[in-house]
C-alpha cells in the first residue's frame, strides 16, 4: 500500500493527522469510521428515552474526537469528508439534518432537553436550540461553566 505523504496511516480522520490537502482522500477505515457515527446518529434520532439520547450523545462526541472532527483541524476534516460526498443516504430524515449540524458547537443540546409535545413553546434563552434551558444539567463539554449564564432567564 502507498502511503500519503503526511499521513503515516493513511488515515486523514484521527486527531493526531495532519491537515488533508487538496488531493487528499479518505481511506477505507476513515469511511467506516464516518459509517460508524452515520449509525449512532440514526440510533439518536430513534431515541426517545432522555437518558438514553444523552449517552448516544456523549457516544458521538467521543466518535467526533476521536476521528478529529471535532476541535482544532476539524474544519478541514469535515471539508475531506465533504469532498469524498460522504451522502446522507443511510440516515432517517431527521438524520441528515443533524449529520450537517455536528461541525457546529452545541448541536448536541435539543438532544439532551426532555421532549416537548407537539406545539409547545421551545425554551427561550441564547444559545444554540434554547441551549440555556439545558445549562444547568447538561453533560456535554460543549457548554463549559465559564460559557454558562449564572441564573437562568
Amino acid at each position: 500500500m502507498r502511503r500519503r505523504r503526511g499521513a503515516p496511516s493513511g488515515d486523514w480522520l484521527r486527531p493526531d493527522a495532519p491537515a488533508p490537502g487538496r488531493k487528499a482522500r479518505p481511506s477505507p477505515h476513515d469511511l467506516g469510521g464516518i459509517g460508524d457515527l452515520q449509525a449512532l446518529i440514526n440510533r439518536l434520532v430513534g431515541a426517545a428515552e432522555v437518558a438514553e439520547r444523552s449517552a448516544l450523545v456523549e457516544d458521538i462526541n467521543a466518535h467526533l474526537r476521536s476521528r478529529g472532527l471535532a476541535g482544532g483541524g476539524a474544519a478541514a476534516r469535515w471539508h475531506l469528508v465533504d469532498r469524498a460526498k460522504v451522502t446522507g443516504d443511510r440516515l432517517l430524515p431527521g438524520g441528515r439534518e443533524l449529520f450537517a449540524r455536528l461541525r457546529e458547537p452545541g448541536w448536541e443540546h435539543e438532544y439532551l432537553l426532555p421532549a416537548r409535545p407537539r406545539g409547545a413553546a421551545t425554551p427561550s434563552g441564547g444559545g444554540p436550540s434554547g441551549a440555556t434551558a439545558c445549562w444547568s444539567w447538561c453533560p456535554s463539554s460543549c457548554c463549559s461553566r465559564s460559557t454558562r449564564p449564572s441564573s437562568r432567564p
